[in-house]
């Protein structure tokens, strides 16, 4: 029985067979999704994110600990290596790319993160501006 799409890897990478997201070699990007706002609460040793709410689904506020709340700091538009390695510095250990893996899983899971494509050659750049609330 075929297993169900990983949420942490891109849909490029499952289409080539990619066995893990640490294998896969495009560009794509992470980032925090539309509307999400990080408020760390250090004295909780936590991080609060919220995720606005769409058609779809109601917002949500969600507590994060230390790990996800350094794996959502490090997805700024970083490429996977590029969070991989920023994880790897932080939180060295053994386990380090398990909790990543499952940290990334969880964050794209709840809205928190978004994985942005890779720019295709010759496409027009999209960016987006934020703006905080006076």
């Amino acid at each position: 029985m075929p297993s169900a799409p990983d949420p942490c890897v891109p849909d490029a990478a499952v289409s080539r067979g990619s066995p893990s997201i640490f294998a896969h070699p495009a560009p794509d990007r992470y980032i925090l999704a539309k509307g999400v706002r990080l408020r760390p609460v250090p004295e909780f040793a936590a991080c609060l994110a919220y995720v606005p709410g769409s058609r779809a689904t109601r917002p949500a506020l969600h507590r994060l600990n230390v790990t996800s709340w350094l794996i959502a700091s490090l997805c700024d538009g970083r490429s996977l290596a590029a969070v991989t390695a920023g994880f790897a510095v932080s939180r060295p250990g053994p386990n380090g790319d398990a909790a990543l893996h499952q940290g990334l899983q969880d964050l794209l899971l709840i809205g928190v993160l978004r994985i942005q494509p890779a720019a295709l050659p010759n496409a027009p750049a999209h960016t987006e501006t934020l703006h905080e609330p006076a």
